[in-house]
This record gives C-alpha cells, structure tokens and sequence, in this order.
C-alpha cells in the first residue's frame, strides 16, 4: 500500500490535487485557508526536507499530506481519504477521476441546498429504520427532525452544516458503502452544534454524530452539545464559549486518542476539559448504549473524568480570586494542616534556622530532614508519617554532607 501511496503522489501532487478540486488559488506558499473563514493569509503549501509536498493552516486547522487534505476537504475517514487519492491519480488499477474541462465563463454555480426539503423527504419510514439501525429510541428520532437535524440527501441520511449565522449551508450525508460527503462540494465544514451554548455551563463533544445522539437519547439531554464529524478542530475556538467546563467522549482506539488531544489544542485557554470513558470492551458512546449502558452509567463515567486541563486564569483574575477580606478570613472553612514532625512541623510551614557559625544549624537541617524522610523522631519529636523531602544545601561539601548524614544514621 505505501508503494501505491508513493506513486500517487508522484502522478497527483498536492498542487496539482488542490487545482482538481478546484482550490488552485489556494496551493501557495501563503494563502487563505480552504477550511476556515479566512480573514488573513494562514495557509501554506510547501515541500519538506525530503521534497514531499505539505499542507499547513497556521490557525488551527492542521497539516499535512494528499491524503490529509482530501480527510479534511471530504469530511471523510482516512481510509476513505486514501481510497480516494488512489482512484484519483489512477494507481494500482483504479480509473483516475475524469477531470472537466470549466471556466470561470463557463462553469455553473452549484444550486443551492434546499435542507427544509431534505428534512421534509425524511419520512416516518426513515425515522424507523435510523431508530432499528443506531438503537435509538423513536422518540429521539422524531426529535432530531422536528429540530431540522436529520434529513435526505439524494436518498441518503444527512446531516446540516450551519455556518456562523446558523443558515444551514451543505448537507453531510451517509453514502451506502459507509463513506461521508458534503454537499455542496467545498462547502465550508463547522461543527455540528446542538442547542444554545452558553459561557459558563457544561458542554459534551463527541467526534461522531452517532455518540452524540446515543448520549442524548440515554441522558435526555437536547441541548449542549458539539459534534465535529469531519470539521476542523479549529473552529471549536469560536463554538465552545469561555469559562466551560466541556466533557471529551473520545472513541476507543488511536485516532480517538489523538482526537482528543487535537480538541484539547483548540479550545480556549480558561476552559476546564475534562475525558470521560467508555469501558474498553466498547468501541464508542453508542455501542456501548447499544450494550446496555444506561443514564446512570454515562453520569458516573462523567463523575470519574479525568481532569487533562484546568482553566487557566489571567494573573488579575487569578489575584482577584486568591484575595479575601478580613471579614471573609475570619468566615473561611480552612483545612486543617497536616502535622509533620511532633506538634509545631505542619504542612506549608516556612522558617529559617537562625544561630552563630558552628553551633549546629546543618546538623539540626539534615536530621530533620532525616526524620521526616523515614518517619522517625528527633528528640522527643515524632514524624507522623514518611514524607518526600529535598534537601538542598548549596555551601557543604557533599563529602562532609556524606559525614554528617552518617554521624546521624541516614545512611538509607
């Protein structure tokens, strides 16, 4: 397969693949970004160290090869991409995609989509078989239609993409051997957005459509919710609201995993990003749903999240919320410190040991530290229990250092 790849690049480069695609003016060392609303030049066409061209949007949208850019330009899976890029350079037997000859004087503009009609030709057939096929309830189905999120595109189950305004501008729909398109073709790809986001609340993002609607038909939820299907994960910086705490339900197997690090990248800074998981026996949200997974098991998988970012607060914002009153000090619930060596050593303590040259202040310095290390005692002080201790001395020799921790049995 990589002998195949290699050809393919040779007879459809990058270049020459952007041209076909129709998105020559964007195969340029600086250009506007083909998958983002672009207000400047952030995009680039390059070859590497070992002459192979490369893709890159310095906003956020990624980088990378042929067979990247049609997953990206697509909407579709890498093996589809790959499949794809084969047929079109016409490597190991395919037929190259004709190309057709067209001209700015020429050429048609594509008619615009009609997703009122899409939804209307989704009948209650279609809602029957979509519940049968993912497991849904039949009430979530008839939901999603009733809300214009489920529709027919050219007999095929689809999808809206709104643009930042919420107009409805291309369908993502389902092909019957299981590849993704958009139409129209180039059309500019955002996440799917269900509900109102608003800053401050708890979102849920989900890679797959078929998780985020398995979720929301266990937990009820009809709002809140991010889909990013085959959209750039850039554009989550404009979708996700600041100061959200937003759960990452990423699929179980490598790419889930690198899908989640690449969200992490993209949402703003003073969110708190938390990944809940399925069990590993389940390939993703659904399926697990499809196993019996219920409202409770998808809260407790929430409860247990793991934490990967906190908010990261500005220094005035993070001053403002350290700083209290002598009012609100004398009000304040604090946690009692952890003793650590008898009952005047606690956790958080800072001192310096103060006394004239030679009388012992290295000596009291390093059996302490010897005490708290083993959970011992020095005199009639007793370590409450091992800690870890670093001791720096940046004036003894570590010779001498060596001799004292002897003299004191610290040897361990």
């Amino acid at each position: 397969m990589s002998d195949h790849i290699a050809g393919a690049k040779q007879r459809l480069p990058l270049p020459a693949l952007m041209h076909q695609l129709g998105l020559g003016n964007h195969a340029k060392k600086s250009a506007k970004c083909p998958f983002h609303e672009d207000q400047r030049n952030s995009f680039s066409v390059h070859k590497n160290g070992s002459g192979e061209f490369r893709f890159k949007c310095f906003a956020g949208c990624g980088e990378g090869d042929e067979i990247t850019f049609l997953e990206k330009h697509k909407g579709i899976s890498n093996k589809e991409a790959t499949k794809l890029f084969l047929e079109m350079a016409g490597v190991n037997g395919a037929t190259p995609t004709p190309r057709k000859a067209t001209s700015a004087s020429t050429s048609k503009p594509a008619a615009p989509l009609d997703w009122r009609a899409c939804v209307k030709a989704f009948s209650e057939k279609h809602l029957e078989r979509l519940a049968k096929w993912r497991g849904y309830s039949i009430e979530l189905c008839v939901w999603l239609k009733e809300a214009a999120l489920v529709g027919l595109y050219d007999e095929c189950i689809a999808f809206p993409v709104h643009d930042r305004a919420g107009n409805v501008i291309a369908a993502h729909y389902h092909l019957k051997d299981g590849s993704w398109r958009y139409a129209p073709q180039g059309a500019k790809v955002r996440p799917l957005v269900i509900g109102k986001l608003i800053a401050g609340d708890s979102f849920h993002v989900f890679e797959s459509q078929w998780d985020g609607f398995a979720f929301m038909d266990k937990s009820g939820d009809r709002s809140g919710l991010v889909i990013t299907r085959g959209a750039s994960n850039g554009a989550l910086a404009d979708v996700i609201p600041e100061n959200s705490i937003v759960y990452l339900w990423p699929q179980n197997d490598a790419p889930g995993e690198k899908w989640a690090k690449d969200v992490c990248a993209h949402i703003k800074k003073n969110c708190t990003i938390k990944v809940a998981k399925t069990p590993e026996k389940f390939q993703d949200v659904n399926a697990w749903t499809l196993g019996g997974a219920t409202s409770d098991d998808l809260l407790a998988a929430m409860m247990i999240a793991e934490t990967v970012r906190g908010a990261e607060l500005s220094w005035p914002d993070a001053l403002n919320a350290a700083v209290v009153t002598s009012t609100e000090l004398h009000d304040l619930e604090l946690v009692p410190r952890k003793k650590l060596l008898g009952d005047w050593f606690c956790e958080g303590d800072l001192g310096f040991i103060f006394a004239f040259r030679g009388v012992g202040k290295t000596w009291l310095a390093v059996a302490i530290a010897q005490a708290l290390a083993t959970g011992g005692k020095l005199g009639d002080w007793q370590a409450h229990e091992p800690v870890k201790v670093l001791y720096v001395d940046g004036e003894m020799p570590p010779d001498l250092m060596r001799d004292r921790c002897g003299g004191l049995q610290g040897n361990e």
